[in-house]
């Protein structure tokens, strides 16, 4: 089983003195991850994994070192054999003043008393100091298949009556000749083991930013060592990006559903995924449409004009528009054609997208006016006419409007013709006026009325008499004329 650690470290530092110790003796020793005195006092391990570099380190502010005296102890009984030292390396200008290790052996509580299994020590032939964190020696330390707990405490062993060969503890001393050296210190320090876990994830599967707006939202995960994160499936919104301890953030360039896979790593397998949905939500956006520059127009059928000036919006999407009154008007484009004579009243709208939602409708109106008319009546083709009783004629030509409507005819000369339709029918001898109207309607004012004449002249007449019966005088007689004469 792979395990994954944090390290937490205890430190107790603690002197005392044989001899005539110095005032301001005063000695320091840590224990420090890794080959060095600048690590942390805890680090992560495998159950039965790699061994662990641990170094003690030592500080002095007024005092020269001459030996060192040292042995790892466990924190308790229980807690022994979990760990074994395999061996130890002395940094310069320290050599070894005991026996080197035979064999690793099992760090215990108490310590082993035989002495090339648990007593350790280095020394110099000359005083050396003061000491700023100086290393003097580095263990190598092993995780065995019974360390499972998690977390382990190994500790320098101050168990002892007093400093020596037996317990952690320093000789100090002007020449490093001299035995016993005039003071003595003891020292302590412990370094704790954390067992390595797995990443297992433990925040949300889904946040929510703004599109144009700064979002964040922290991706966690428990595991030893701290877990690590990346993407490793789907795309994050431009703007946005995901830092390797977790922080979702950044102002997104785009709205809509974006899907991830998180991927949160440690060292210690397996590595755990997790899905993520971030969904930017648009933001709202407003139309801006002014006042037409023509609010008024004549009607003209089929008459074409152009939205001015046109809508704009906040998010500089495109504008589209629509007539709401399409009995008066409709809309293509930017263009906008006539129907009928009222109120035109246009719609600028904005649908959205995936940063922006729709925007509220604007409109504006323009006033589609009557147009006026005139009527086009040329001169009759026969401008005279002989009279006959009842007699009919066409007006011809007909007269035309200029909107296209129907035109009416009739006489204002009644007396002379009457006229139905396009057909005149004479009355008498005279002038005929012929007037040609056109009343207008919804989109055309009443045009203005226009005539024509034709003369009516009199027509040539004879008279029809017949031959009389011949007559026998008789005084004073009478007879009728017989037959009478006609004319026409």
């Amino acid at each position: 089983m792979k395990i994954t650690s944090r390290i937490l470290i205890a430190l107790t530092v603690w002197a005392w003195a044989l001899g005539a110790p110095k005032v301001n003796a005063t000695v320091t020793a840590f224990l420090s991850a890794g080959n060095t005195c600048g690590g942390a006092n805890t680090t992560t391990f495998q159950t039965d994994g790699p061994a662990k570099d641990v170094s003690l380190c030592i500080t002095t502010t007024t005092e020269k070192l001459c030996n060192v005296s040292y042995r790892l102890v466990s924190a308790t009984t229980a807690e022994g054999s979990r760990f074994n030292l395999l061996s130890r390396t002395v940094a310069s200008p320290f050599t070894l003043t005991n026996q080197d290790i035979v064999s690793d052996f099992a760090i215990t509580n108490p310590a082993s008393t035989a002495l090339n299994t648990t007593d350790y020590g280095a020394g110099v032939t000359s005083p050396t100091g003061p000491l700023t964190a100086q290393r003097i020696a580095t263990l190598t330390i092993k995780p065995q298949s019974s360390a499972t707990n998690p977390s382990y405490v190994l500790s320098l062993d101050t168990s002892g009556p007093a400093p020596g060969a037996s317990v952690a503890g320093v000789a100090l001393g002007s020449s490093c000749s001299e035995e016993p050296f005039p003071e003595d210190t003891g020292i302590s320090a412990s370094f704790t083991f954390t067992l390595e876990t797995p990443p297992s994830f433990t925040s949300a599967t889904s946040t929510t930013f703004t599109y144009g707006s700064p979002g964040s939202f922290t991706v966690t995960a428990s595991g030893t060592p701290a877990p690590t994160f990346s993407v490793t499936a789907g795309s994050l919104p431009s703007g946005v990006t995901l830092s390797s301890g977790g922080s979702l953030s950044g102002t997104p360039g785009a709205g809509g559903t974006f899907p991830v896979t998180i991927t949160a790593t440690n060292g210690v397998a397996p590595s755990a995924t997790q899905s993520l949905t971030l969904t930017v939500n648009p933001i709202s956006q407003t139309i801006t449409f002014p006042t037409q520059t023509v609010t008024s127009r004549t009607f003209s059928p089929s008459g074409t004009f152009a939205i001015s000036p046109t809508a704009t919006t906040t998010s500089n999407l495109a504008i589209s528009y629509s007539s709401t009154t399409t009995g008066v008007c409709t809309v293509s484009g930017t263009t906008v054609t006539m129907v009928s004579v009222g109120t035109c009243t246009i719609a600028a709208n904005q649908a959205g997208d995936a940063n922006y939602t729709a925007a509220a409708q604007q409109t504006q109106n323009v006033s589609i006016t009557q147009a006026s008319q005139t009527i086009t009546f040329p001169t009759q083709t026969v401008t005279s006419r002989t009279f006959v009783a009842s007699g009919t004629f066409a007006v011809a030509p007909v007269a035309t409007a200029s909107s296209g409507l129907a035109i009416t005819y009739s006489s204002t000369t009644t007396g002379v013709c009457t006229v139905s339709g396009t057909t005149v029918t004479m009355v008498s001898a005279g002038t005929c006026t012929i007037a040609a109207n056109q009343p207008g309607d919804t989109n055309y004012t009443a045009a203005a009325q226009q005539t024509q004449s034709v003369t009516i002249t009199q027509a040539a007449q004879t008279i029809t008499f017949g031959a009389q019966a011949a007559q026998t005088y008789s005084p004073g007689g009478s007879f009728a004329i017989n037959p009478l004469a006609t004319g026409g």
